[in-house]
């Protein structure tokens, strides 16, 4: 068994007080300071991993029959307004939305048969996997709530070639951002959107240098021996907390005007009013390319896919630049040579249900929705699980979230079968309790 210490829980007095005063030049991220970001496991004897993951939320929850479960043959409510066409995959349909990724399904596996997920607007099924902070009865509540996954794998695996581990861009999203839980805020996401002024600031390589050789001082003014050892692991976050600002990778890669324009506009072109959305697609592979392990990704902001009115128009409005945007991701990293590294999961909240209401809208449905799964080196071109003739149920195959989710730590190497991180309370806990990837993917 592999076990990873948490950070400290609700209440704890551990840490130094004083060092709250220096934080290289008071520069922060999201709330804390980037030496804090790029803390990772200082002693994990893990080899590190250069796969990575996207992992996209469609905000809002799209309906499964409308996209990627097409009921031709079913009753008119869940059949639809949409026909199905075919795919490059022999006997695969899709929406008749969606053309563009209907010529790459050799790309992809869908499974038509997700269910586990969270009956809420935020992003719990995708980022955790539990029941969130806000919820009536959140998961781990008493230690500090279940940890995204991101920060899971920050805390296993640590920053990589000087970017953080991990990257949340919920740009034009409505919900707060994804919670760290009991691994504590050293593994809170960088958030693009925030924290972008941090990289135009302009301080010298050299100040920022002095600023950490005084906060070193300054820490070993009046400290014995029993703290040194303490300080000296703060000092070398502090150190990589430099490289990021000094290197420039993570400004260079947050910077799509360095992208060749015929490159964006392929990301952005056809995606309407979702301009400047679809961008986020781009970035996303330009952090995952410059070494960032995961990114979280909201698209569809402002609950784009929340059809509760007029459900036919809003996927009319909204697929088209999901087809444009996504084919041109699954494209993009296809010919620079990264669909076996860069594993990538599109998802929402939760389906809709299989009855239009009166106001012509699908209402939530947490029984089941879809996934969209590329890359990774994973067998692609298939579709796994099924639903009844409305939508409604699984009736081969139920894939549980969980097990997607161990799917993106079984990409990265880490073994959830027997990995742990131990808690606040101090006992060991195992990342998920459903702890098989997707099998058929494999």
């Amino acid at each position: 068994m592999v076990t990873i210490d948490g950070g400290p829980g609700p209440g704890s007095r551990a840490g130094i007080d004083r060092r709250g005063a220096l934080r290289i030049g008071a520069l922060g991220l999201g709330g804390m300071a980037l030496p804090d970001l790029l803390r990772g496991d200082a002693g994990s004897k893990r080899a590190p991993s250069f796969k990575s993951i996207i992992n996209v939320q469609l905000e809002g929850g799209p309906p499964q029959m409308d996209t990627f479960d097409m009921k031709p043959d079913g009753p008119p409510e869940a059949r639809g307004e949409f026909r199905p066409i075919r795919t490059r995959v022999p006997g695969t349909v899709i929406c008749e939305l969606l053309p563009r990724l209907a010529r790459l399904a050799d790309r992809y596996t869908l499974i038509r048969s997700v269910f586990g997920n969270v009956d809420a607007h935020n992003f719990d099924t995708t980022q955790l996997g539990y029941p969130g902070l806000r919820m009536k009865n959140p998961a781990m509540k008493s230690i500090g709530g279940a940890p995204a996954v991101g920060s899971v794998i920050s805390k296993l695996l640590g920053p990589r070639d000087g970017l953080p581990p991990f990257v949340w861009d919920k740009t034009g999203g409505s919900q707060e951002t994804v919670q760290h839980g009991y691994v504590g805020p050293v593994h809170k996401p960088f958030l693009p959107g925030s924290n972008r002024g941090l990289f135009r600031l302009g301080i010298p390589a050299q100040r920022l240098r002095s600023r950490m050789s005084l906060s070193r001082s300054l820490d070993r003014f009046g400290r014995g021996p029993e703290a040194s050892g303490q300080m000296e692991a703060m000092n070398a976050f502090s150190r990589q907390a430099v490289e990021v600002l000094s290197s420039g990778k993570l400004g260079i890669a947050l910077d799509l005007s360095r992208e060749d324009p015929r490159v964006r506009d392929r990301y952005t072109a056809g995606a309407g009013r979702y301009r400047a959305q679809s961008e986020r697609f781009l970035l996303a592979r330009r952090l995952v390319e410059a070494g960032v392990r995961y990114v979280g990704l909201n698209w569809g902001g402002y609950l784009g896919f929340d059809t509760h009115k007029s459900n036919y128009p809003g996927m009319r409005r909204i697929l088209p630049p999901l087809d444009w945007s996504l084919s041109a991701l699954l494209d993009d990293l296809h010919q620079r040579g990264l669909e076996r590294d860069v594993l990538v999961i599109v998802w929402g909240e939760f389906g809709r249900t299989p009855s239009i209401n009166k106001d012509a809208g699908r209402d939530h449905w947490p029984a089941v929705q879809c996934a969209l799964i590329a890359g990774g080196g994973l067998k692609m071109g298939g579709v796994i699980g099924a639903t009844d003739r409305r939508a409604a149920e699984p009736t081969r195959r139920p894939v549980h979230v969980h097990e997607i989710l161990s799917t993106v730590y079984h990409h990265l190497g880490i073994d959830v079968e027997h990995a742990t991180l131990t808690d606040s309370a101090g006992r060991p806990r195992y990342l998920l309790e459903v702890r098989d990837p997707v099998h058929e993917l494999l």
